[in-house]
């Protein structure tokens, strides 16, 4: 299974809480509003990847001991026979400190701040609105996964767990 990572970069208190999102020029997310993240490359560690992802896609710096880690979901595809397999293990953070300017790059464009009540889920992946307001108040934990039809049409079925964070 291909792992990655997606960092959603947290600013604001309270009620007026904010989420930087981009639209995906490539692969899976294409045309999707999603955090910076991508593909974990041999030998790195999760918060490694999610570091350079971030730095090569909006051109900020984070430290590793910024990214809290608040989801591990596990997207996958409707198989011809009928399973689901051959899908993407995705492990979420979010970043609440970062040094420097955003700016676009690479896979990532047109980066824009959205009120946690106005997050656009008609344009994200289908099964984030099952699992990402949870996981973007920081208190909890979510695992489980995300069993897609063909084509990722639409969900098919999905089990996700939460678990308050201490």
């Amino acid at each position: 299974m291909i792992t990655a990572t997606v960092a959603f970069f947290i600013r604001g208190k309270a009620k007026n809480r904010e989420v930087l999102l981009g639209t995906k020029t490539k692969k899976v997310c294409r045309n999707k509003r999603i955090g910076p993240g991508g593909k974990r490359e041999k030998g790195e560690t999760y918060k490694d990847c999610a570091a350079r992802e971030i730095k090569e896609e909006v051109s900020v710096r984070v430290e590793k001991k910024d990214l809290k880690k608040v989801a591990c979901v596990d997207f996958l595809d409707k198989q011809p026979d009928g399973s689901f397999g051959n899908g993407q293990r995705v492990i979420f953070f979010l970043v609440f400190r970062w040094a420097g300017v955003f700016n676009s790059n690479g896979d990532l464009r047109d980066l824009k701040w959205f009120r946690l009540n106005r997050v656009p889920f008609e344009r994200m992946m289908l099964g984030h609105p099952l699992w990402f307001k949870i996981a973007l108040s920081g208190n909890y934990y979510i695992r489980g996964r995300i069993n897609y039809g063909k084509g990722r049409k639409r969900v098919e079925s999905f089990e996700l767990k939460a678990r308050k964070l201490a």
